[in-house]
This record gives structure tokens, sequence and C-alpha cells, in this order.
């Protein structure tokens, strides 16, 4: 009895001393919001509606929310047979666009906010909602701006991923997983306008952390081994 009573006492310090330096080591992504402009986003992409299409990317920009700094990132994913409404609905001289669900993501992340550097990667969710979905699309009528007509392809993408992530910070490091939103779009297009012919790109890239649920759970951590068998249930 008196073997129990001391192993619970370690146990609670075990777990009161890995939330303080969690505490200790700052606040959860939660908010956090990566922004690059078009001349800091890249894609590449292989565009067919009626299989399967691949997009990837490159960018760097500017963190806002609880670490503010900069960040750089990289991710690929792969796109569905394309036979939803896209959009941008079909009228008239134009055709408007289809969109496919998004079958695979992955994407490795790297914030700095002053002496504090984040590293993560984000997957797609499977437990994502309807509105998870892509567009990759060679287009011959899709008229932009102020064109009379348009060709070119057309690259829209809105996903609901998880993330995981490492903060490490001067007075410590912890973990932190949750939702984060993915929104992309790169849209290159041809076509007659009032100065002759024109090239017009429309690209943008946002990604939000939406919701934290908190440190990663540690399988091999000893308060683990012996009182919770079932880590991998908190992560699903």
């Amino acid at each position: 009895m008196k073997t129990w009573k001391v192993w619970i006492a370690v146990a609670c310090s075990v777990a009161l001393g890995a939330a303080a330096a969690a505490q200790a080591a700052g606040p959860t992504l939660e908010l956090e919001d990566l922004l690059a402009s078009p001349e800091t986003f890249a894609a590449t992409y292989s565009c067919n509606t009626a299989g399967t299409s691949t997009v990837s990317w490159t960018a760097e920009g500017v963190a806002t929310g609880p670490y503010p700094g900069t960040f750089t990132l990289s991710g690929s994913l792969s796109i569905g047979p394309q036979t939803l409404p896209g959009a941008h609905p079909p009228g008239p001289n134009n055709e408007g666009t289809v969109a496919g669900p998004i079958e695979g993501f992955q994407e490795t992340f790297a914030i700095q906010s002053g002496t504090t550097t984040i590293t993560g990667t984000k997957t797609l969710d499977p437990q994502a909602s309807s509105g998870t979905q892509g567009t990759c699309q060679q287009v011959t009528n899709f008229p932009v701006a102020d064109f009379f007509d348009g060709q070119g392809t057309v690259v829209e993408v809105n996903t609901q991923t998880l993330y995981e992530a490492q903060i490490q910070a001067v007075n410590g490091t912890t973990t932190d997983g949750g939702i984060a939103y993915v929104s992309l779009s790169d849209t290159n297009i041809t076509g007659s306008c009032p100065t002759g012919t024109c090239q017009a790109r429309l690209a943008g890239f946002d990604q939000t952390f939406a919701l934290s649920t908190g440190p990663l759970c540690d399988e091999n951590a000893q308060i683990n081994v012996n009182e919770d068998p079932g880590c991998d249930d908190h992560d699903e």
C-alpha cells in the first residue's frame, strides 16, 4: 500500500511538472496565421479533372498570432475526380470550374518567432467536412479581370488538416496538435484585353491554426506506459 501511495505521488509530480513546463514554454498555436504573397508562393501542378490531380507548393511569409514572425513551408496534395461544382459557376462566356475531394495532403512547416522555433507537419484530416475540396483544371473560356476571354489553368484548394508541432523556446520545449485550415490558389490566364493580349496570375496562400487540442501524447512517457496504455486513442 505504501508503494502504491508513493507511485501515485510520483506520477502526479511528473504530470504537474510536464504541465508546468508546457505552460512555461509558451502558448499553443491556436489562432496562428501564415500568409504568403503571390511573390513568395510558388506552385506546380498536374491537372486531370477525370482522374487524379497533384499540386505541390512552397511558401514563405509573415506569421501572426501567438507567435508573430516569419515562416517557410512546402507541401503537396492530390485531388480526386472533379465531379462537384467548383467555386466559379458557369455563365455567359465563362465555362466555370469543377472540383473534387482532397484525397491526400502532406506539409512541413517552420515558424521563427524571436528566439522561439516551431517545426511541424500537417496531414489531411480524415474527419474533414464536405468543404474540403480542390480544383485543378485547364480552362479555355475563363475571362478574368477585364479580359474578353481567357485560357489557362485554375488551381484552388480549401482543406481541413491536422497539425503536429514542436515548440522550442528558451525556457523549454513543448508540443501542440490540432486542426488547421489551408487555402491556396494559383490561377494563370492568358486572354484578350483592351490593350491587346494580356496575362494574369491570381494567386493566394493562407493557413490558420484554428483549434489546438493540446500537447501531443507521448507513448514512451512513464506515466503513459503505466497509467494510459490507450495513448493513441487521444489523437483520434
